[in-house]
């Protein structure tokens, strides 16, 4: 079972993930605030063939985004 544990009051988290299947890779993340809300997400395709680079690259994108 997973869970999902709320930020503090007045903070947002992103869950990032990255992905690679044979010759395919793609990575994203979604943002969330402290009561849950859904505040934006991104979905990428990448040039990766390694999962390392991929979920390397869903913390980039996710760091990009939230500055």
């Amino acid at each position: 079972m997973v869970l999902w544990c709320s930020p503090c009051i007045g903070w947002m988290k992103v869950n990032t993930d990255g992905s690679v299947y044979s010759t395919s890779a793609a990575c994203g993340g979604l943002f969330r605030d402290y009561l849950a809300n859904f505040r934006g997400g991104f979905a990428q395709k990448i040039s990766s063939l390694s999962v390392l680079h991929a979920e390397i690259m869903a913390l980039i994108l996710a760091m990009e985004m939230a500055h």
